[in-house]
């Protein structure tokens, strides 16, 4: 397995160095490579200084806490994203689940039934307080959530100043901030899925732990169909860790993780059908729609509106077919090589601020506006993906984080053949951020040698 382990980690090295240079070709490409990029270095170099203060570890997670709900309540509050296409009418349909009405017998819950699982969800707390406010208000409360999962995850790996910048990066990065006035399922989801993963790092791998991390994933699954990446991941780690003194228990490990979850996400969807929810279960009724988007070179793999007039399966899966017969190999590589870009880019807040158009703003002023915004949001996260990837020579010597990167490398592989967005990429970016506190120390820790070599050639 230790061969296994050093071929895995040159594998990811590699694919390291080809992120590194479209990482260096955006940096070139950008056109506010001034202001934009001066203040998010001292934002990242302001973060560094302040983890390193000494405080005791629970009045760090104690503050950092606090202060992140409240700058994402002052977001939500400030900016209030009205729902609008698919988390419209998501929201429409919860909100009628919690007064009693059930919508999802109609269309497009009969297209998607898996749908059906974020307005459940979402209609447990529309019953406390039937308003779009009361929604964005617990995303608030599940990314404070996720910012302490990416803490505790840290430590596991590097020195507690280090753990506390990647918590502390994460909690200002514009796009999940903005992204909480957004009624998207990914949030959530994201929250049970990393609880899984917090689990099996922080508290270690035995059979209760594997159980309560595979029930995470369907209960996150349930929300955002993204669970198979992360049992994916864990199988995938699970066989690193075995030894000719643990095989099996790791081999029971991965056949009950793989049982409880795939038992698991049965049971919900068979639930679903016999309470009377909606039709099908948690069952996607139209499985080609997104590789007709994910094979459209023309598009990157992105939404579009001309692909909407294929309306049938047979259709669908015509198209699907065509597009693959067609493309060369290097259109396979051209088309991978846009999805990278999409895929591990810093997103953007359009999302979040786009409303702010139509009420009444200068349409110049707003373009200018938001353009500086999403400058700020790209220069800062390109600073965190340049620890990230620094970070990756070094990961050989933390197992546990071999964890990590198989959710990254497993849903970049998804997404190369699916729909791909933008925003798609929250989840990756809470990978991102834990692992770029490592490059972080790793950098620090050169920097320390290098000087410490330099004042013994004086000495000498």
């Amino acid at each position: 397995m230790d061969i296994l382990f050093k071929l895995m980690n040159k594998c990811y090295l590699t694919f390291a160095g080809i992120l590194f240079l479209f990482l260096l070709l955006q940096l070139l490409w950008m056109n506010s490579f001034t202001y934009t990029f001066i203040i998010a270095i001292l934002a990242v170099v302001i973060i560094y200084f302040i983890s390193k203060q000494k405080t005791t570890s629970q009045h760090f997670i104690l503050g950092l806490l606090t202060c992140s709900f409240l700058l994402r309540l002052f977001v939500i509050v400030v900016i209030q994203t009205p729902p609008e296409s698919d988390f419209q009418y998501l929201f429409e349909a919860a909100s009628a689940y919690a007064n009693g009405t059930n919508v999802m017998f109609e269309q497009p819950f009969l297209s998607y039934p898996y749908q059906s699982g974020i307005v459940v969800f979402h209609s447990l707390f529309l019953r406390i307080w039937n308003h779009v406010f009361m929604l964005k208000l617990m995303n608030c409360m599940f990314s404070c959530v996720i910012i302490y999962f990416i803490y505790a995850i840290a430590k596991v790996f590097m020195k507690e100043s280090y753990a506390r910048f990647s918590a502390m990066a994460y909690s200002i990065f514009l796009f999940p901030l903005f992204y909480n006035t957004v009624l998207s399922n990914q949030i959530p989801a994201a929250m049970f899925f990393y609880f899984g993963i917090y689990l099996l790092i922080v508290k270690g791998i035995d059979y209760k732990r594997v159980i309560l991390a595979a029930v995470a994933f369907v209960i996150g699954n349930v929300l955002r169909p993204e669970g198979i990446i992360f049992i994916g991941s864990v199988v995938g780690y699970l066989i690193l860790l075995m030894r000719k003194q643990n095989y099996k228990q790791m081999l029971t490990c991965i056949l009950i993780a793989c049982s409880v979850y795939f038992l698991g996400c049965f049971a919900i969807s068979y639930g679903f059908q016999k309470m009377h929810i909606n039709r099908d279960g948690l069952v996607n009724n139209e499985p080609y729609w997104k590789y007709v988007l994910g094979f459209n070179k023309e598009t990157c793999g992105q939404w579009n509106i001309n692909d909407k007039q294929y309306v049938s399966n047979e259709e669908q899966k015509a198209v699907v077919k065509e597009r693959l017969a067609t493309m060369s190999a290097s259109d396979f590589y051209h088309l991978g090589v846009c999805k990278l870009k999409v895929s591990f880019s810093g997103a953007n807040v359009d999302w979040s601020i786009n409303y702010l158009q139509n009420q009444g703003l200068d349409s110049e002023k707003f373009m200018t506006m938001k353009t500086r915004v999403n400058q700020l949001n790209a220069s800062f996260y390109k600073i965190i993906f340049t620890l990230f990837v620094a970070s990756l020579g070094v990961l050989y010597k933390k197992r546990k984080a071999i964890l990590l990167l198989n959710i990254l490398f497993l849903n970049f592989m998804a997404y190369l053949i699916v729909e791909v967005q933008p925003r798609y990429s929250y989840l990756l970016h809470i990978a991102v951020f834990i692992l770029a506190g490592i490059g972080l120390e790793y950098i620090m820790v050169k920097k320390d040698e290098i000087q410490k070599k330099k004042k013994e050639k004086c000495n000498t």
